[in-house]
């Protein structure tokens, strides 16, 4: 977050990043506005045209310590132990996902790919940021399990459905910190029962 706190006290972050949505984020980027941003696997199918073919995938950035992190988010298919053939339910979803190449084999999938076999396809291959994506982004990154684990855990819905991320994210784009306030706002407003409508995006770095 210092990072980020620099480069805001800077001036290159835009100031109104603090309110951007989906649409105002593909759109900086259609228009070339953005030089820098966090975003995800899908930003180049999402923003299209000349620019996709434009964007470069970094290599994650090294804490203060030494170390690497992300946060990701799988899309899951349930299978319910209920069902009338565990066994079916097993060989239909291996199914499934296998029939699903063509989305990353012919370049119309969003995203990365369910199958480490996909990922090894010359035409996943092909693509240079994808494949930057699986070895380096993919290995470091974490779901919102609690510290250690790999499990959700009981406040993930304080944390990601409620306004305390987007107020941390909205006071450290704005560059209204001091100390602490960044955390002691996080936890005031994790315990109001309430609904974010609006996405909060890390920082993005304007062109100069």
């Amino acid at each position: 977050m210092e990072f980020v706190l620099e480069m805001v006290a800077k001036g290159y972050v835009d100031p109104g990043s603090v309110t951007y949505t989906s649409d105002n984020v593909q759109t900086q980027w259609k228009d070339r506005r953005f030089a820098m941003g966090w975003d995800g696997a899908g930003l180049a199918a999402n923003v299209g045209g000349d620019v996709a073919a434009e964007l470069a995938v970094n290599s994650p950035l090294v804490g203060p310590h030494g170390d690497f992190g992300a946060l990701y988010f799988p899309n899951n298919i349930m299978m319910y132990t209920n069902t009338p053939s565990q066994e079916g339910s097993e060989a239909f979803l291996t199914y499934y996902y296998q029939n699903m190449a063509p989305l990353w084999t012919e370049h119309t999938g969003i995203g990365l790919p369910p199958l480490r076999s996909i990922a090894d396809t010359p035409e996943f291959q092909s693509d240079v940021n994808a494949v930057k994506i699986i070895e380096e982004w993919q290995p470091i990154s974490r779901t919102w399990g609690a510290p250690g684990s790999d499990a959700l855990f009981l406040g993930v819905t304080d944390v990601d459905g409620t306004p305390a991320m987007g107020t941390f994210t909205q006071t450290i784009l704005s560059g209204a910190t001091g100390g602490d306030a960044p955390a002691r706002s996080c936890a005031r407003t994790s315990t109001r029962p309430r609904w974010r409508s609006t996405t909060a995006w890390p920082a993005r770095v304007r062109r100069g």
